[in-house]
């Protein structure tokens, strides 16, 4: 057996994910990686809005899980994917924050569907 350090530069590249209404989130992101053979990748952005979709937050030290069946616009969203132990096997989390009527709110999604137009631009670096 044989092993190197790699010495050159990795270089980003961003995937660009648009959904359909009432596409699956976090299938879609999945799906996405592995039909362009990207095994880890950032969130950049989420433009557009979702809806049914189910977020886990802390309030004081008790996680609460609060469903949301209205679309929302996404405001901002970041976090990473990466696969593990099989092709299948998909691991992370997207913190979110979106407006629901005039407050803005956070946490992580744990499910979701997009409405018609809804962005997603995940980062990944290519050797």
């Amino acid at each position: 057996m044989e092993s190197k350090f790699y010495n050159g530069k990795a270089e980003p590249k961003e995937l660009v994910i648009a959904l359909d209404e009432n596409d699956p989130i976090l299938i879609s992101i999945k799906d996405a990686m592995k039909a362009n053979n990207v095994y880890t990748a950032e969130i950049v952005s989420m433009k557009g809005s979702i809806k049914n979709f189910k977020i886990n937050y802390f309030e004081k030290s008790s996680l609460k899980t609060v469903t949301v069946f209205e679309p929302c616009e996404v405001i901002k969203c970041s976090g990473e994917f990466k696969f593990d132990l099989g092709p299948d096997r998909l691991f992370g989390r997207a913190r979110l924050n979106y407006r629901q009527k005039d407050k803005v709110f956070d946490g992580i999604l744990m499910s979701g569907f997009g409405c018609s137009g809804l962005e997603i631009t995940l980062r990944f670096y290519e050797l």
